[in-house]
């Protein structure tokens, strides 16, 4: 094939599809516009392909963009060659229309490229087809495309050699800024033994715990120690320590400390250790480090800081990065990880979420067992807060209620252990899954939050006591419980607002509640928001026990008689479509499993057979 690539100003843009298309492009033209922005370019693209690609044979084209001349000029220079493909993402669209045209009707293709969705769109006269990119890049072959010169980087065999040491020395963060104290002092007896023993491994300290100045740097460990984390994650590549030139002209030397690519997509990761630097200094310089990545590129930084009052020092220490200098941070496509400790699970969200990516297998995670939870509410984030409190594994992919258990379906593996939280089952769970729920045939259980505080050996708070009521036995069981009116408010406002029910939707409940109808003794009400617990709370305190709330697409009813509509719908029950819980105090339709007509017939069904009527 011959390529046809129009240089722009970011050859991100470009270099996926010829990393792509490498090993079958026999020649490579590179059009690019006389200006010298591009000059540059075309030359740093050129040295690129010929080291990754050398038996291409590549030809340059210098245009004036503007010139009807050199327009022509393209032409006559494609007209001798043959088997055509276009590589213009992103640049001149004047001129991207013009050859587009001109190879399409030569039978050729247009290849455009979405750096978002590392896919691109193969076009021809008939139509076009989407694929994925399938050749992704690894960091040395990006620096070659790019035109930059690595000096060097950090070797990472002693790394993994002594990986246990390294995860020792932060395994408590403030154990490590205490036993740093003291190592500055020089008062080396006095270490933590095991701490002592990291040391000596890692080389800090001698056997006759003598300081060894200048052999290792504690923030050179913290890199490492977020580089073990790191690298369990599938990245195409990362790297540690890499020194880079992005101009040798200007011949201005960049240390980064974390460097890892994914989908062709650049991720850097800044660590800092400790609270002596100026935080939004450090979000400048990521950023214009991404600024030599190209647009989609993402940039993290690392923070673990002293927590004073853990010493007992009354002149606490304010977490460095400020609201502001995460907006900031935002803004430009970072993220911030600050606090006092580091939290293997709020770091693993983290992580997750930013870079969209996943664990490369669950065998990282030795024999621990994994927690999968299912949709939002309160009692769920409660949890959420518990398995990081304990550091336990979890994975969250943020589900609305009715979540199911093939949300999960990309990760499960037969060899680990999983806890599935409130997960519909449409899927066959793996081997080792133990579900955790209260719903339908398992109403008779405790909450699910209890279960969780049994798996983990732990006393529930009176806050998380009345969580978990709330959603076992709802208000009833709250004031079963002895629960003050204040605390109830309170739980449910929390459990709407875990739910997203926003203000508008409160505004939308009191209308549906105002509009309400009763039908031979049970009160309908016809829903205008899809958060039906705002409509339920404002029932149930003014004192109505027996309704029904429905839309379009479901429907929910409290009251008396659940009991009989269990037995009626038994059926639909094991299939999934309706459920039950609350020790029978509620029984529901699940969303999207009946017509708007079959929903209006159900609901006339249940009044008839609450009521006792035929």
């Amino acid at each position: 094939m011959t390529l046809v690539t129009v240089i722009n100003k970011d050859l991100n843009t470009l270099i996926p599809i010829i990393h792509e298309f490498k090993d079958k492009i026999e020649k490579h033209i590179l059009i690019y516009d006389e200006a010298n922005l591009e000059k540059e370019l075309v030359s740093r693209a050129k040295k690129g392909i010929k080291k990754i690609s050398p038996d291409i044979k590549i030809e340059l084209l210098k245009i004036d963009e503007d010139n009807k001349n050199d327009m022509i000029k393209i032409k006559k220079k494609l007209d001798k060659e043959r088997d055509l493909y276009l590589n213009a993402t992103d640049s001149d669209i004047s001129l991207v229309v013009l050859i587009s045209g001109y190879i399409l009707n030569r039978d050729g293709f247009v290849l455009s490229y979405d750096k978002f969705d590392n896919t691109y769109n193969k076009i021809c006269k008939s139509g076009f087809k989407n694929y994925s990119i399938k050749n992704n890049l690894k960091l040395d072959d990006y620096f070659r495309y790019m035109g930059y010169k690595k000096i060097d980087e950090k070797r990472t065999k002693n790394i993994y050699k002594y990986s246990s040491q390294i995860s020792y020395i932060f395994k408590s963060s403030q154990k490590f800024f205490f036993n740093h104290h003291i190592l500055k002092k020089e008062r080396i007896k006095k270490l933590d033994k095991a701490f002592k023993e990291a040391l000596i491994g890692l080389g800090i300290i001698d056997k006759k715990l003598h300081y060894i100045q200048e052999k290792k740097s504690f923030g050179s460990l913290f890199e490492e120690f977020v580089f073990l984390k790191l690298e369990k994650y599938n990245f195409d590549d990362i790297k540690i320590g890499v020194e880079i030139l992005f101009d040798e002209e200007l011949n201005i030397l960049n240390e980064l400390d974390i460097l890892a690519i994914k989908n062709n997509h650049i991720y850097v990761i800044e660590c800092k250790l400790g609270s002596m630097f100026n935080s939004n200094e450090v979000i400048y310089k990521l950023d214009s480090i991404l600024e030599n990545f190209g647009e989609d590129a993402k940039g993290l930084i690392v923070n673990i800081q002293p927590d004073l009052d853990y010493f007992n020092n009354q002149n606490s220490l304010k977490k460095l990065f400020s609201s502001n200098a995460y907006s900031r941070a935002n803004y430009n496509n970072i993220a911030i990880y600050n606090d006092y400790i580091f939290n293997d699970n709020a770091f693993d969200e983290l992580i997750r979420e930013f870079f969209n990516i996943s664990l490369k297998e669950h065998k990282n995670i030795k024999n621990a067992p994994v927690f999968l939870l299912g949709g939002y509410d309160l009692e769920m984030l409660e949890i959420k807060k518990l398995l990081i409190k304990h550091n336990k594994f979890f994975i969250d992919k943020k589900l609305s209620w009715g979540a199911k258990l093939s949300s999960y379906r990309d990760i499960l593996h037969e060899s680990t252990h999983y806890y599935g939280i409130e997960l519909i089952e449409d899927i066959e769970p793996p081997k080792n899954y133990t579900a955790i729920d209260h719903h339908n045939e398992k109403q008779h259980n405790k909450s699910s939050l209890e279960q969780i505080a049994k798996i983990l050996n732990v006393e529930l708070s009176r806050y998380q006591k009345l969580v978990a009521l709330n959603d076992s036995g709802y208000i009833p069981a709250m004031r079963e419980f002895g629960a003050t009116e204040i605390e109830i408010e309170l739980i449910r406002q929390r459990d709407r607002e875990a739910q997203g029910v926003t203000k508008e939707d409160e505004i939308l409940a009191e209308i549906s509640v105002d509009e309400r109808k009763n039908i031979n003794g049970i009160v309908c009400v016809e829903a205008q928001t899809p958060h039906f617990s705002a409509i339920s709370d404002r029932l149930y305190l003014m004192g109505i026990k027996n309704y029904l709330i429905y839309d379009d697409k479901k429907l929910i009813y409290y009251g008396k008689n659940i009991d009989i509509l269990i037995k009626k719908y038994a059926k639909e029950i094991k299939k999934g479509r309706i459920y039950y819980g609350g020790n029978s105090g509620f029984f529901g339709l699940t969303e999207g499993r009946y017509s708007q007509e079959k929903i209006e017939e159900i609901k006339d069904e249940i009044i008839k057979t609450v009521q006792g009527q035929k």
